[in-house]
């Protein structure tokens, strides 16, 4: 086995380890090259540091950021849109798309990729510097075709986390209104300003209601979908 091929297989082998808030399963690829901040939305946040930072030189890190960069292109392209974005964080991103790629059939990661570079694009283009979209300010077109893009990659969200289909346990309508209420909560980040927890303090009234009714949507899900 060469050196490529272990390094391959060790991100793999961590990015397995590697487990993500059930609240926030989306951001296990699309956020989680920002800072933590501790709390219990956040209690399984990602901890484990990839085991082939023992099998290559740090300088070889950015070559072999290789499925990481095939999304954003390199972390200096993502630290340009992402104040908040980390190397480690990348890195734990890398691991965890050679994961998708060892455990997904060629199909299935294809359309994997096509639809995270959608999702990915938007964050760098309209996120704020935490990578959070405030999806009230999109257009809504824009704004339904990420909601489409969300239904149709969230299944592989689940997947890589090692937990049942939401799409699966949910009936069709649950299921829209789990992305929503995912989508909800990522505005209610931007319009926070947090790249945590969001701070209710920092909301209108209006805009507290509708956080703590995805929030419940969301508690829900986590009931069905952890094995």
């Amino acid at each position: 086995m060469n050196l490529e091929e272990r390094v391959k297989e060790a991100m793999q082998e961590e990015g397995k380890k590697i487990v993500s808030s059930p609240h926030l399963k989306r951001k296990i690829i699309l956020q989680v090259t920002m800072k933590s901040r501790g709390n219990t939305m956040k209690k399984r946040i990602l901890t484990t540091v990839l085991a082939a930072a023992l099998l290559v030189p740090t300088s070889a890190f950015a070559y072999k950021a290789m499925f990481a960069d095939e999304v954003y292109g390199s972390f200096d392209n993502v630290k340009k849109h992402i104040a908040s974005a980390t190397l480690e964080g990348y890195m734990r991103l890398d691991g965890k798309l050679a994961t998708a790629q060892g455990e997904m059939s060629e199909k299935e990661y294809e359309q994997f990729m096509k639809h995270l570079k959608v999702i990915t694009d938007s964050k760098l283009k309209y996120g704020n510097d935490n990578g959070s979209i405030d999806y009230d300010q999109l257009s809504e077109k824009k704004k339904e075709e990420l909601l489409e893009t969300s239904l149709q990659i969230q299944p592989y969200f689940d997947q890589l986390n090692g937990e049942k289909s939401s799409k699966e346990v949910l009936t069709e309508d649950e299921y829209v209104w789990y992305i929503k209420a995912l989508m909800t909560y990522e505005t209610m980040l931007a319009k926070s300003g947090s790249s945590g927890s969001v701070d209710v303090n920092k909301l209108s009234v209006e805009d507290r209601e509708e956080f703590l009714e995805a929030e419940r949507i969301m508690e829900y899900v986590n009931g069905k979908v952890q094995k």
